[in-house]
C-alpha cells in the first residue's frame, strides 16, 4: 500500500496487491473478487462516526490499484 494523502478528516491510500483478488483468481473464480470490495464499503459505513468511502478503481475490476478515499462524515 501507499499513503497518498493524510489529514484530520480525510485519508487516501492505494493498495497495489490484494490477496483476496489473487485468491479468487487462483481458484478459478475471479468474478467473486468484487464481493470483497463491496464488504469494505459496508464495514466503513458502520463505524462511529461513519466513514464515507469512495473507491474509483479496484484491482478486482481490472484497475492498477484499489484507491481508498476515506472521509469522516458528520450529521450537521
Amino acid at each position: 500500500s501507499e499513503l497518498v494523502e493524510a489529514g484530520p478528516e480525510r485519508v487516501v491510500f492505494e493498495v497495489h496487491r490484494c490477496a483476496l483478488a489473487r485468491l479468487a483468481a487462483a481458484t478459478g473464480h475471479p468474478e467473486l473478487a468484487p464481493m470483497f470490495c463491496r464488504a469494505d464499503a459496508a464495514f466503513f459505513a458502520r463505524r462511529q462516526p461513519p466513514i464515507a468511502m469512495n473507491r474509483p478503481t479496484t484491482l478486482a475490476e481490472g484497475g492498477t490499484c484499489c484507491r481508498f478515499e476515506l472521509s469522516l462524515t458528520t450529521n450537521s
